[in-house]
């Protein structure tokens, strides 16, 4: 997963994560598994298709139709509600090949809020100061 976050600061409010994948995967379909609350790293893929539930919740599969030239890809999650801007998510980037996936490395996991205050202490508060309030 790539380092850093990022947050929208109009429009409707999102969390954005990215992943880094080498060459000999871009042709492969790639995505992330998402995941409500912290977590360990765990077979996903197995999980998700059993419908098993981590934290009580189901494990939600994003892939798509990335850009096949480029090694980074990204997800942005929106709708989150005002409610749930403390709550923890994460993410885990993903190959799916030959009928099995390969996980990046190391999940991440974040939430609006954590994300919010980062930029505050870092000195960008005016750009969420709508979030953090």
């Amino acid at each position: 997963m790539t380092a850093g976050a990022a947050i929208r600061t109009t429009g409707t409010q999102g969390l954005k994560f990215s992943a880094s994948f080498d060459a000999e995967h871009l042709n492969q379909e790639r995505g992330f598994f998402i995941i409500y609350g912290e977590t360990a790293m765990l077979d996903f893929g197995t999980l998700y298709e059993s419908g098993a539930l981590i934290n009580g919740k189901t494990i939600k599969k994003v892939s798509g139709n990335y850009d096949q030239t480029s090694p980074i890809i990204s997800v942005v999650l929106t709708g989150i509600p005002l409610k749930g801007y403390n709550q923890t998510i994460t993410v885990v980037g993903f190959v799916y090949h030959n009928g099995s996936y390969t996980y990046v490395p190391a999940a991440v996991s974040r939430s609006v809020a954590q994300v919010a205050m980062n930029a505050s202490k870092a000195g960008d508060s005016n750009s969420v100061e709508n979030v953090i309030s």
